[in-house]
């Protein structure tokens, strides 16, 4: 896995142990351990890349807070 920012690690952090529920990327609900992501039990991606790291982190900000007008 290549070096990843630490913007890339601190959204990492937050995902960890996070469920998610995923329109864009995954189309349902996953869970986050670690650099993992697991759906239905299985195993389906692994969070290796900073492109990856940020579009789940986006959906989870959006699932908690409802909204991203003020995010960027």
């Amino acid at each position: 896995m290549k070096t990843l920012s630490s913007k890339a690690k601190e959204n990492l952090k937050c995902l960890n142990g996070a469920e998610v529920y995923s329109v864009w990327n995954y189309e349902g609900t996953v869970y986050v351990k670690g650099t993992k992501v697991f759906q239905g039990g299985e195993q389906i991606d692994t969070l290796d890349t900073e492109e990856k790291i940020q579009a789940l982190f986006d959906e989870l900000f959006e699932n908690e807070f409802g909204g991203t007008e003020f995010y960027f």
